[in-house]
This record gives C-alpha cells, sequence and structure tokens, in this order.
C-alpha cells in the first residue's frame, strides 16, 4: 500500500463583515430602484441594480485553492486564473509552517 502524501486547501470569502456590507449595499440598492425609478432612465436603472448583483456573484464564486503534494504546490485564484499554477519542490528553496500577523507583515491578507 502506498502512503501518499497531500494537503489541499479551499479558501472562500465567508466573512461576515463582507456578506453584511454587500447585503447593505444591494438593499439600499434596491431601495433606491423602487423610491426614485422616475427620475432615472431604464438603463440607469438596470446597471444600479446589475453592478451590486454582479459583485456579490463575484464574492460567492471566487476562490483560492492550493494543493500540496510529494511533487510541489500548485495554486490557482479562480476565477481569475483558471489553471493551476505549479511550482516544483526543486525551484523552491525554503518552506516551512508558521503563525504570522496578516496585517502588521503583509499590510493584509491574500496571495503573495
Amino acid at each position: 500500500m502506498e502512503n501518499k502524501l497531500e494537503f489541499t486547501e479551499k479558501q472562500r470569502f465567508t466573512q461576515w463583515w463582507l456578506w453584511l456590507l454587500l447585503s447593505a449595499v444591494m438593499i439600499y440598492t434596491i431601495y433606491n430602484f423602487i423610491e426614485d425609478r422616475q427620475y432615472f432612465s431604464p438603463l440607469e436603472l438596470a446597471i444600479s441594480i446589475l453592478i451590486p448583483i454582479l459583485v456579490i456573484i463575484l464574492f460567492l464564486v471566487i476562490r483560492l485553492e492550493t494543493k500540496i503534494d510529494e511533487q510541489g504546490i500548485s495554486v490557482r485564484f479562480f476565477p481569475f486564473q483558471i489553471t493551476f499554477r505549479y511550482y516544483p519542490w526543486r525551484n523552491i528553496k525554503k518552506a516551512y509552517v508558521r503563525k504570522y500577523s496578516p496585517l502588521t507583515e503583509y499590510g493584509g491578507w491574500g496571495m503573495r
């Protein structure tokens, strides 16, 4: 029996404050659509509804996927990267696990 070591991870936007903010924008947009309909053209109203919907769909779909195995590391930031970007171990000088502070060390979260 072969012992194959592999690690996979999928990260998504699950922060409650982000979804609260997106929901507030959508509610405000719908409120303006209902209340101020007579002041805007149908095209302006359609765009004002469409943009927040597209942003919400983007945040639902977007994800960072990481795969680590015996050959190397593969990552993709879907939907901006359709295929995985592969980094073989021979090209990686050093890799280790450590705790870090994203805000103070890197200025925030994300792929570096």
